[in-house]
């Protein structure tokens, strides 16, 4: 369907999403968690066996797919279709944090958006999954706090 109709895509990955969805609305998060399994680095695992880590992510799921699952399948879209906006038009600092192992957004993902978004701060943690945030939160808002926001090059400076 691409890249000539992406919104018949979107239609299609979003119902894709539906049975995550449904699991989402269930009580507790081994549900989701297990959807996920096949698509988890071993860090992401370990993370995942912590009580509070498995109901955050769980609850994550939920948020993002409770209006819907059209948000997920032009997300879907997103990476392998053409976008519909200039990201050379992005004038405010970006970080991008990305973890070496992760399996959701692969490495090919992280290297286009640094090389078209400018002014793009590129960190990438070794042996770290999807769910890096878990991990390195702290260091996250660090580098947004500390960024200096009359200079957007210096965004992410670590």
């Amino acid at each position: 369907m691409l890249p000539h109709d992406p919104a018949a895509a979107a239609s299609a990955f979003a119902a894709g999403f539906e049975p995550l969805a449904e699991l989402s609305r269930e009580p507790g998060s081994s549900g989701v968690q297990s959807a996920f399994q096949d698509l988890l680095s071993s860090r992401d695992r370990e993370l995942l066996e912590d009580r509070q880590h498995a109901a955050a992510f769980a609850d994550t799921v939920r948020e993002g797919l409770r209006p819907g699952t059209s948000g997920a399948g032009w997300d879907n879209v997103s990476w392998i279709g053409d976008w519909d906006i200039d990201l050379s038009a992005v004038r405010c600092p970006v970080l991008l944090w990305y973890g070496s192992d992760d399996r959701l957004c692969l490495p090919a993902h992280r290297v286009w958006l640094s090389e078209n978004l400018p002014h793009t701060r590129l960190v990438v943690h070794d042996g770290e999954g999807h769910l890096l945030i878990y991990d390195h939160l702290g260091e996250m808002l660090d580098a947004l706090t500390e960024a200096d926001t009359q200079d957007p090059a210096s965004a992410g400076r670590l």
